[in-house]
């Protein structure tokens, strides 16, 4: 290995910060020159393309001058060790000051440790592709399984990518970087991300960090930085984790996608909140963040906006479209203190169970989205009180049979009082235990309602009101036998209180003409019924068949009846 003399020394050559009065008097370097690698200290004009195989070192206070469509590479055999400091820097720079001009520094497949740039700087680069793909422009390029270490790079004058990792074999690591006159400052596969790091300022370009290629084959987390991502963050069985204050713009039907055992940790803060976003400010122009068989207690969202999300469905079923979509059994999620707006669809579908309070959403906004909530029955409790849910072209939580298996309750799920109505899509089959507090308003779409202890199901009780505003069990339509109304079947524990039902009664529950009724109870059911009214219901209103149980009827409005087995208050 040999040294070059030193040029800038000899000739009086300035440092970087300084423009040569003349090129000529700087020392042309010929590809000969640096192959086998060497060091270099001086001023020094590049002709043509320059390929590394042996070990370069360029010493501080060096400057290249690079002539049109040359270029600086590295390859396998190769490396390059940039050693300028924060007094003397190196630089790299076009013949004139048109950007564009020259290819620029590309490390391709060189997994040296030694390759470094350290206090570089790199002027009107980037005037072609590094390989076939038109895209693959950049000031500093790395390709295959090159390794870099970037200690203070600055790039301006580069109408292309001023740092561009291309594949996610690399290693880079980033110690600030500042990037002026640039089309982008960095692209970089989303699992090399983690190795941005010191002081970035990217003025002079959109200002974020691009993410080209979303699969992560290993845990990562994102540094608090603006993003690009050009595909789709797909967290298959690895942990990705937001940073409080970043702010990721998504492409057209990209998302966040975590599954088959990843875990998804985005902890914002008040002051610094994690905005996700289309990279348009529209509707629906993004997928949103989708999360299955990710059952980690690590799965947290706080103090995140979702912006804009909705643009497909991630499967497809129509359920699969929403802000937040949570998909299957085995899924656990926190939310707290998180908005989602501006939604294509629901801002959240739910369509699995969600046993033991899995699903916890507390403190939240759903806003500007096609409706509100989508969840199957055992999710349905998923929603705390405190969520706002209004502001959407439909206001309601909308519980429906969205997957199979979810036309069961078979979990003790609570429908506490809200700002807009539970809507309910398909028949509810309660197994477990369901609860309608009071002040709830629960809308039925026609001919449906709820079945207690019925087939599909079996056990599981009901109870409806309480102390303070009524329960309101109605229509969507306002006409007599619009929904069918509750059916309780064997169960023996179930309160109807401070409620009203109205336009019941659409069909029979049994071949019985008696059993087309608001309420309905046969084989031994129990119910104890008081200051309820009934109005505008088709058939009866409240009906015992098969030795079952009316208790209570203090302060009820309408029919209570019963067969000649059954036990039955008459108010």
């Amino acid at each position: 290995m040999r040294s070059l003399p030193l040029i800038a020394l000899l000739a009086g050559c300035p440092g970087p910060t300084t423009e040569p009065t003349d090129p000529a008097d700087c020392t042309p370097l010929a590809p000969e020159d640096v192959r086998e690698g060497g060091t270099l200290s001086g001023c020094y004009t590049v002709e043509s393309g320059l390929y590394i195989e042996g070990d370069l070192v360029v010493e501080a206070g060096s400057t290249f001058v690079m002539a049109p469509d040359s270029f600086v590479q590295v390859e396998l055999s190769g490396s390059l060790a940039v050693n300028g400091t924060s007094e003397e820097g190196v630089v790299f720079r076009g013949e004139d000051s048109t950007p564009g001009s020259w290819y620029g520094i590309g490390y391709i497949g060189s997994p040296a440790p030694a390759n470094t740039l350290a206090h570089t700087t790199v002027e009107g680069a980037c005037s072609g592709a590094w390989n076939g793909a038109g895209e693959s422009v950049g000031g500093v390029f790395v390709e295959d399984d090159g390794r870099l270490t970037v200690e203070s790079l600055t790039v301006s004058g580069c109408p292309g990518v001023a740092l561009h990792i291309w594949e996610p074999i690399a290693r880079v690591t980033v110690d600030g970087l500042v990037t002026l006159d640039v089309d982008m400052p960095v692209r970089l596969p989303a699992v090399l991300a983690p190795g941005l790091g010191g002081s970035l300022d990217l003025a002079g370009t959109d200002g974020t960090v691009h993410l080209s290629d979303g699969f992560l084959d290993e845990a990562t987390a994102l540094p608090p930085l603006d993003y690009t991502v050009e595909d789709t963050l797909r967290a298959e069985g690895v942990d990705l984790t937001l940073a409080a204050g970043s702010t990721l713009r998504f492409a057209l039907n990209t998302g966040i996608d975590v599954y088959d055992g990843g875990s998804f940790s985005a902890e914002g803060t008040a002051e610094a909140p994690i905005v996700l976003q289309g990279v348009e400010a529209l509707r629906g122009t993004w997928l949103g963040v989708h999360l299955y068989v990710s059952n980690s207690t690590d799965n947290v969202m706080r103090h995140v906006t979702i912006d804009g999300a909705g643009s497909e469905q991630w499967h497809g079923g129509e359920r699969s479209r929403a802000g937040l979509y949570l998909e299957g059994d085995e899924v656990r999620l926190t939310v707290s203190d998180t908005t989602i707006r501006n939604c294509e669809g629901p801002a959240v579908s739910i369509d699995g169970e969600d046993p033991a309070g899995k699903i916890a959403i507390s403190d939240s906004t759903f806003t500007d989205c096609e409706e509100s909530a989508l969840v199957s029955p055992d999710a349905s409790s998923a929603l705390d009180a405190s969520v706002v849910l209004t502001g959407n072209d439909v206001d309601h939580v909308r519980i429906a049979h969205l997957a199979s298996g979810s036309d069961w309750l078979s979990e003790s799920v609570v429908w506490p009082a809200r700002d807009v109505p539970y809507y309910v899509d398909d028949t509810v089959y309660v197994s477990g235990s369901l609860t309608i507090e009071p002040g709830a308003t629960v809308v039925f779409d026609d001919d449906q309602g709820i079945s207690v202890g019925n087939w599909p199901a079996s056990g599981g009780t009901i109870t409806i009101g309480g102390t303070g505003d009524p329960v309101l069990l109605t229509g969507e339509s306002a006409v007599a036998g619009a929904w069918r109304g509750i059916s309780i079947y064997g169960s023996l524990t179930n309160t109807i209180t401070n409620t009203r039902i109205e336009y019941a009664g659409s069909s029979q529950w049994t071949g019985a003409t008696e059993s087309q009724a608001a309420v309905y109870l046969e084989d031994d059911a129990a119910l104890d019924l008081t200051d309820t009214v009934f109005a505008n219901n088709e058939g009866g209103d409240a009906y015992a068949d098969y030795d079952s149980v009316i208790t209570g009827c203090t302060g009820v409005v309408g029919t209570v009846a019963g067969d000649v087995d059954a036990t039955v208050c008459t108010p």
